[in-house]
């Protein structure tokens, strides 16, 4: 359920490029008391990560470290394309930062529980920049890791 909460607050946010000023209130006022208590670069995160829901629920499937921490350590000798292994440590990076809220508080009730806790996390710039280079290679992070 939160996942295509997250996929519509992103819809949203990527709908006000273009418009008018007078118009975006009244786009986003839905998402306002969601997301009223967010920095600026949490909301990035959220709406970043909620553009690619294939990257959350692979990793809402990804709940065991050691078996995680395993397939990366696998599949890395298979490439030597250095935007794939920074991809890969990324995602590592990622996965460690968001383990407590995706594997240890779970399940959330709805949208709201999840971005209430998703605030407590100390977002920064380079959390973003992680998620990033995620998304930007992630099918061919998601096939390299599914291949062997």
């Amino acid at each position: 359920e939160f996942v295509a909460g997250l996929r519509r607050v992103a819809e949203r946010t990527r709908d006000v490029e273009g418009l008018p000023v007078g118009e975006v209130g009244d786009l986003i006022a839905p998402c306002t008391p969601v997301t009223s208590g967010l920095k600026d670069v949490q909301l990035d995160f959220i709406t970043t990560f909620a553009a690619h829901d294939g990257l959350l629920q692979w990793l809402l499937g990804a709940t065991d470290t050691e078996q995680f921490n395993r397939l990366i350590k696998v599949v890395r000798p298979y490439t030597d394309n250095p935007r794939l292994l920074e991809a890969l440590a990324s995602l590592q990076q990622l996965r460690t930062f968001l383990a407590e809220l995706l594997y240890q508080k779970p399940p959330f009730k709805n949208l709201s529980t999840f971005i209430d806790e998703l605030s407590k996390l100390e977002v920064g710039e380079s959390e973003l920049g992680e998620l990033c280079k995620v998304q930007a290679t992630f099918e061919l992070v998601l096939e390299l890791l599914t291949s062997h």
